[in-house]
């Protein structure tokens, strides 16, 4: 089921996926999940500019970027660079707007007039973004190209296409967990590029165990599962209001903000140490 967010924003549902699955119809199911959550929420959006919706468009193109990267060993093919290229394109395109968001939302009452026009500017322009040709050819592509793409009708390795999912998934959760224990030995000690990709690798990571959930039913599993999500949402928090400190400093300057003000009203807002503790996931 579709669950609303805050101000009438759609979340992502729950996949449920058979055990039977084979790794190709899982790929094609979490696609269509994660087109389903976009154009719910880009409708939302066109209505209204509304930050939540905006949000959670972007979470439904993070989500599909994240499930091509996951599952690139498997379904590459002369169509998936393009694919790929196009969706980072889209994404990029919303950026700018939901950077203005989270800026207001830190600062509250220290928003100016200029920050609000900025705004009014870069929500016109993820509207216009959506509403081009471009994405309109990237929606019919990426559906087509899930469906009766070479990777799924002429694959180079038939074996690891039908493949069970659930082997896939163990092996794709594992390595990224593995990934995230390597380059976060020393977390606290990290300049903000090195700790900013940990975060990315981190919400694969998150949005990978969303996607195989339903493949792991016992009650023993669904345990360790709600116990690895809590710690890995944990890092993601402390991880994202550190990213917001370390790109705040360039959008206050960017619009003219008082530095020391904007600066202590974005302090005020953190919920979580500057240099959090070492995480186990």
């Amino acid at each position: 089921m579709i669950a609303a967010a805050t101000l009438g924003a759609i979340k992502a549902e729950r996949l449920e996926l058979a055990a039977d699955t084979t790794t190709a119809e899982a790929f094609a199911q979490i696609v269509g999940t994660c087109l389903r959550h976009f154009r719910l929420n880009e409708n939302l959006l066109r209505r209204a500019p509304d930050a939540e919706a905006l949000h959670q468009t972007r979470v439904a193109l993070r989500r599909l970027r994240s499930a091509l990267s996951l599952f690139k060993r498997v379904v590459v093919d002369a169509r998936f660079p393009h694919v790929a290229s196009e969706l980072k394109w889209l994404a990029a395109s919303l950026g700018p707007a939901r950077d203005i968001d989270v800026l207001r939302d830190r600062l509250g009452e220290g928003s100016n007039a200029a920050l609000t026009a900025a705004r009014d500017d870069a929500y016109a322009a993820a509207l216009a973004a959506l509403d081009s040709q471009r994405t309109r050819d990237l929606m019919i592509d990426l559906v087509e190209w899930t469906a009766l793409g070479a990777w799924r009708l002429q694959p180079l390795d038939p074996a690891m296409v039908q493949a069970p999912a659930a082997l896939f998934a163990s092996a794709a959760i594992g390595g990224l967990n593995r990934r995230i224990k390597r380059r976060g030995q020393d977390l606290d000690q990290l300049d903000d590029e090195p700790r900013h990709q940990i975060r990315i690798t981190a919400k694969k990571l998150r949005y990978a165990t969303g996607f195989f959930e339903s493949l792991y039913p016992l009650k023993r599993s669904r345990r360790r599962l709600k116990a690895f999500k809590k710690r890995l949402e944990a890092l993601q928090d402390h991880l994202g209001h550190l990213n917001d400190l370390a790109t705040a400093p360039a959008l206050i300057e960017r619009f003219g903000l008082e530095p020391e003000t904007s600066t202590s009203s974005i302090e005020r807002r953190r919920c979580c140490p500057m240099r959090p503790k070492r995480m186990r996931i």
